[in-house]
């Protein structure tokens, strides 16, 4: 108004719904379905598959909003061990806004004696996000966690990375 004009931030002003959905909902929600499944899926040589069928579902409620500027393939998971609990560790795509995940974490943290009970698998589903910092630059990290539908934000995250982000997780658990 007085000449002065806005400074640009170096980050979108939102996330990429693609993003966003696939790593905060719907792979939370095929998780919460059936723990079990889930893991012993995402433990066998059909998580590939799996992973696309969670990205094509995200496809399905997303593309009409928004073209999607990565793929399934763009998605890394890998299989560890934290505190002797099954997790698994998702990799991202670059984040480029707030709230988008760098890091999925979801640790399997109890399994009933009945693999057909799975209302007593329990599980922990935590997420590094990209967040600004105190000048507003998109270099800060946040350590979330879901717990249901709650969106419960732990503070200050670590280097984005996996070994610092398993080691506050095993903070956690």
């Amino acid at each position: 108004m007085f000449g002065n004009k806005p400074k640009k931030n170096n980050f979108r002003d939102k996330p990429r719904i693609h993003h966003y959905d696939f790593a905060h909902i719907a792979l939370r929600k095929f998780c919460a379905g059936n723990p079990l499944k889930f893991f012993t899926v995402m433990f066998s040589n059909q998580r590939d598959d799996f992973i696309g069928h969670v990205w094509q579902a995200v496809r399905e409620q997303c593309d009409n909003k928004e073209t999607a500027d990565f793929t399934d393939k763009d998605i890394k998971l890998s299989l560890y061990k934290i505190e002797g609990y099954p997790a698994i560790i998702i990799e991202m795509p670059q984040a480029c806004a707030i709230a988008e995940a760098i890091l999925i974490g979801i640790v399997l943290t109890s399994c009933p004696e009945d693999s057909n009970e799975t209302a007593n698998a329990y599980f922990r589903y935590f997420v590094l996000e990209q967040s600004i910092d105190a000048h507003g630059k998109l270099n800060r990290t946040v350590f979330c966690e879901w717990a249901g539908d709650c969106h419960l934000n732990k503070g200050e995250g670590p280097k984005a990375s996996i070994e610092p982000f398993i080691e506050t997780i095993k903070q956690y658990l």
